[in-house]
């Protein structure tokens, strides 16, 4: 007996507003579901939730020290990290950190050129002395050095005073006074001899020694024409030689010999011997106006003009 299929219909089309109707019952069902039960998890369907006697046994299972132990074997234990503290770097430090990679390499650098110079092998360069080149030629032998001359002492010439010079001195042939002093007096003997100047005395003193001329010399010969010595005294002109030459050469020739004490002055022997028996002025015991008048009673006459 032959069997007969029935074909099946296929369903009509739905409109677009029914589609819609069922999208949105679709929604609405799965929500209600979600706030009931939770939201599935996406690797499948929702697990059925245990009963409350059963979570009770899985978690006597996972609290017993067999299970814990055989768990820590099974699996290494991981160590903790522990939060790094913060720390507070300046700018000046964090920019010197930066630079750090910079100087390693200028010193790397430094290192390598040191290196290559210790093992290049030194050139002689020549030897520069202003605009001629001296070559690096083995030098001659040098001949034996020669004796140097020993300098001739000079004779010791005065130093121009400081102070500035009151006159000229006098250089006629008619009778003068010689004064003798101490360049250190200078300042003391110089008032003195104006005075005696501007009252018309005719007086050499050794500022008149013209330049280039050797005054030894010039003093001897200024001694020898002088009628009168006029010496002043104090403690640097009795250590002078050359004050003591101008008394000795006085002296020998018999000139008449003045001295003016401008202080309290010690003495030597020698020159006690020759200078106690002569007439003298005590200039810090006297007052001025009084001074002058007894030194132009005691100069020679003639020597004035």
């Amino acid at each position: 007996m032959a069997t007969v299929t029935a074909r099946r219909k296929s369903p009509a089309r739905r409109s677009p507003a029914a589609r819609r109707k069922t999208a949105a019952k679709r929604g609405a069902l799965s929500k209600l579901i979600e706030g009931a039960f939770g939201k599935p998890k996406k690797g499948g369907a929702r697990k059925p939730r245990k009963s409350a006697s059963a979570r009770k046994r899985t978690s006597a299972k996972k609290r017993s020290p067999v299970r814990s132990a055989s768990k820590r074997a099974k699996t290494p234990a991981k160590r903790k990290r522990t939060p790094a503290k913060k720390r507070t770097v300046s700018r000046a430090a964090s920019a010197a950190r930066k630079r750090r990679p910079a100087r390693k390499i200028r010193r790397a650098k430094s290192a390598a050129r040191a290196t290559r110079k210790s093992a290049a092998p030194k050139r002689k360069r020549p030897a520069v002395r202003g605009k001629r080149v001296q070559s690096a030629a083995p030098r001659r032998a040098k001949s034996p050095a020669k004796a140097r001359r020993t300098p001739v002492a000079k004779a010791p010439a005065r130093k121009s005073p400081s102070i500035k010079v009151p006159f000229e001195s006098y250089r006629g042939a008619k009778p003068y006074v010689f004064v003798s002093y101490s360049h250190r007096n200078m300042s003391d003997v110089f008032s003195i001899i104006k005075k005696l100047n501007e009252a018309r005395y005719h007086i050499w003193y050794d500022e008149g020694i013209e330049p280039g001329n050797e005054w030894p010399e010039v003093v001897g010969k200024a001694i020898l024409g002088a009628c009168q010595l006029l010496v002043f005294m104090s403690n640097s002109a009795a250590s002078s030689r050359n004050v003591r030459n101008e008394i000795n050469l006085a002296f020998s020739e018999g000139k008449s010999i003045l001295v003016v004490y401008l202080q309290k002055t010690k003495l030597s022997e020698g020159m006690r011997l020759q200078i106690g028996a002569v007439q003298f002025l005590n200039r810090f015991e006297i007052p001025d106006r009084e001074f002058l008048d007894r030194l132009k009673a005691v100069i020679d006459a003639e020597a004035k003009g």
